[in-house]
């Protein structure tokens, strides 16, 4: 049992006042861990342990948003701030969306993030854009600090990392400043979860960095290893001239921002990038 994980069990019992149940843990990292459970009540739950107390007021302030205005999503239980942070969902029932999803499956995907995109985004929620000015002004510096990273790891070298970046400063200096909206931030296939069958999204899951922003990002990360599907995802979330002109602009430089965002994550965490910087490659 981490250490993580072990804390977050102490902290449960001594609020809940009985022994906690430790079922299957799905992630133990040095900053982070989730773990399955028991509610006092008898209900399934997933307890998430956090050492960065900002991921925990995102979620936690993304999911009553979402959930008081009716978008499909966890429940939570039981939160307690804190070094670290507890937050206990109501475990839900599903199946990942995924590249075997059918197209219907993948067109309720986006009728769903529609309507999280259409929530009034809390007061205290912190925007995704985060480290600078606006939406335009953080996406250059993010391009710039993943290039470097790139070629600091030997991922890239220097004249595809040039290419990368011009690719993506060339569209984000040219963009204009986005409609800002409530973001889920990091809406891949595995965060979407489906009734069985399915016949609808049962909950779209994981608000850790949510945040407010350009609402196409969703759309991007979830269509980024099916972009054949995000006809489909439209075909649900609805468009206008305005989402499909902007769509066609940003999306490559979108699509290859996530792409070393992703390969950055992975080699932080003792996971192979490789998959994720050759189609940035590709894709420049």
């Amino acid at each position: 049992m981490s250490d993580l994980v072990a804390a977050g069990r102490a902290r449960l019992e001594r609020g809940w006042d009985q022994p906690v149940e430790l079922g299957t843990v799905e992630v133990a990292f040095e900053e982070r861990a989730v773990f399955r459970s028991t509610a006092p009540d008898g209900r399934p739950v997933v307890v998430k342990v956090d050492t960065l107390p900002s991921r925990f007021h995102r979620e936690s302030a993304a999911l009553q948003s979402a959930a008081a205005e009716g978008v499909r999503v966890p429940a939570i239980v039981w939160a307690e701030a804190g070094r670290p942070t507890i937050l206990v969902l109501e475990a839900v029932d599903g199946v990942s969306l995924s590249a075997d999803s059918p197209r219907s499956a993948w067109s309720m995907a986006g009728r769903e993030l529609r309507r999280l995109h259409d929530v009034t985004p809390p007061p205290r929620l912190p925007r995704f854009d985060h480290r600078e000015a606006s939406w335009r002004e953080f996406v250059l510096w993010w391009a710039g600090h993943a290039c470097e990273q790139a070629l600091d790891s030997a991922w890239l070298g220097r004249a595809a990392a040039q290419r990368v970046r011009d690719l993506m400063v060339g569209t984000f200096e040219r963009m204009s400043e986005p409609d800002r909206r409530l973001l889920h931030g990091d809406l891949t296939p595995p965060h979407v979860l489906m009734d069985v069958g399915p016949t609808r999204v049962a909950a779209l899951i994981d608000f850790g960095d949510s945040g407010t922003g350009d609402p196409t990002w969703d759309l991007i990360v979830l269509t980024l290893w099916r972009a054949e599907m995000l006809e489909a995802v439209l075909d649900g979330y609805g468009t206008s001239p305005e989402l499909v002109k902007h769509l066609g602009f940003v999306g490559p430089a979108y699509r290859v921002l996530r792409h070393l965002a992703a390969a950055g994550w992975l080699a932080e965490h003792g996971f192979d990038p490789a998959k994720d910087v050759e189609m940035a490659i590709q894709l420049s």
